[in-house]
């Protein structure tokens, strides 16, 4: 049987034995009905309606667990978008200029009030987010659009538990692009900046900044290549490796790169397998020891780390296998496959049919939008018209 998976056999003949290889792939993905997933964090979500008309709009706090359950924690109204973040057993929904409010792991609410985020030089199109660090709550804010001269702003805020703030300080000029762990990331004039949230460290990169992730004692920087520091930002080494996002599923590193998520080796001299996750922008990403979440547009995912069912590294060669027509009236044809499971499901994850044909009647389909998965791996959305 021909399947999706290149395997290497002079590697098998070679040792003669079979040793298991590393892959990614999606557990589960979920969907909340109606709603739109607009941040995830340490599996909590906020729902709000696919369309505003009014203001003020509901919204809902929503927690997960591993298997994808959810429960509804809070509700309310707001003006604003609501983000969550969950640290020291405690849940902050922030919604900006607008009271904050800070819940208990069941949804009790201990403080709610307003701290207000402003910037004291440029506030133009301000934008706010709320972070853990490991020992201290604290808030970065900053523009999305140049102000006067050019320049950008990002002020970084320290909080207590019940919210108040302890310490500020202010980088002018400074485009805010992450953060991780006591580390802040940004550009400055197109050049990447790294600075702990403490002020005691600093690292200067040639190239802008993309992403920032801590693992351990170390940091690592993702810009023209990967970089790895010391805690202290003393850098190790550098590798030809770029993306949007790194995060880390047990000790293997996963690179996010458009909708393609990348398993990397431990020293990032190869990758390992390719997965494509989603057609849709990603808007959360949050990682367990175990797992990485993705919250797109309309769907929460789980990635995990498994092991080739053959015993031998799985090959992709996603650029070849072509989904046409696109939009579609009466069928959609696969090709670059032969012999192989393909479903089609619904945008809430339902199967709807399965065939191991290439070429599918969806005459039966309502106009929409749908995905196809191939072999269980690879899925491909497509419009039914």
């Amino acid at each position: 049987m021909k399947t999706l998976k290149s395997i290497t056999m002079l590697v098998a003949l070679a040792t003669m034995c079979t040793v298991a290889m590393a892959q990614i792939n999606v557990s589960w993905t979920k969907s909340i009905s109606g709603q739109k997933i607009t941040g995830a964090s340490e599996l909590l979500t906020v729902s709000i309606p696919t369309s505003i008309t009014t203001l003020p709009f509901s919204y809902e706090v929503h927690s997960w667990d591993a298997a994808g359950n959810h429960t509804k924690l809070a509700e309310g109204t707001t003006n604003q978008l609501p983000k969550v973040l969950s640290f020291n057993g405690k849940i902050l929904v922030n919604r900006q200029n607008e009271a904050a409010i800070l819940m208990n792991s069941t949804g009790t609410v201990i403080v709610e009030k307003i701290i207000l985020a402003s910037l004291s030089i440029y506030n133009i199109e301000s934008q706010t987010q709320y972070f853990y660090t490991g020992s201290k709550l604290a808030r970065v804010t900053y523009t999305t659009k140049p102000g006067p001269s050019n320049q950008y702003s990002t002020k970084v805020e320290t909080f207590t538990d019940s919210l108040n703030v302890i310490s500020s300080v202010e980088y002018v000029g400074m485009q805010f692009t992450g953060v991780s762990g006591d580390f802040l990331a940004g550009n400055l004039s197109g050049q990447g900046k790294v600075v702990s949230i403490t002020g005691t460290s600093t690292k200067n990169f040639t190239s802008p900044i993309t992403g920032i992730t801590v693992k351990g004692s170390d940091v690592y920087v993702l810009a023209d290549k990967l970089y790895k520091l010391t805690n202290q930002l003393i850098e190790t080494w550098n590798k030809p490796v770029q993306g949007t996002n790194l995060n880390f599923i047990a000790d293997k590193a996963v690179i996010f790169n458009g909708t393609s998520a990348i398993l990397y080796d431990s020293l990032f001299t190869s990758s390992m397998f390719t997965l494509t996750v989603s057609q849709f922008g990603l808007v959360g990403i949050s990682s367990t020891t175990d797992a990485i979440y993705l919250a797109t547009a309309s769907s929460l995912s789980k990635i995990v780390l498994g092991l080739s069912p053959d015993g031998i590294e799985d090959i992709w060669n996603e650029s070849s296998i072509i989904l046409y027509p696109n939009p579609t009236i009466d069928q959609i044809k696969i090709k670059g496959v032969d012999d192989v499971q393909i479903e089609i499901l619904n945008a809430n994850g339902q199967l709807l049919t399965a065939t191991n044909k290439t070429t599918i009647d969806v005459s039966f389909l309502p106009a929409g939008v749908y995905f196809c998965r191939i072999d269980g791996q690879l899925t491909k959305q497509f419009i039914k018209e």
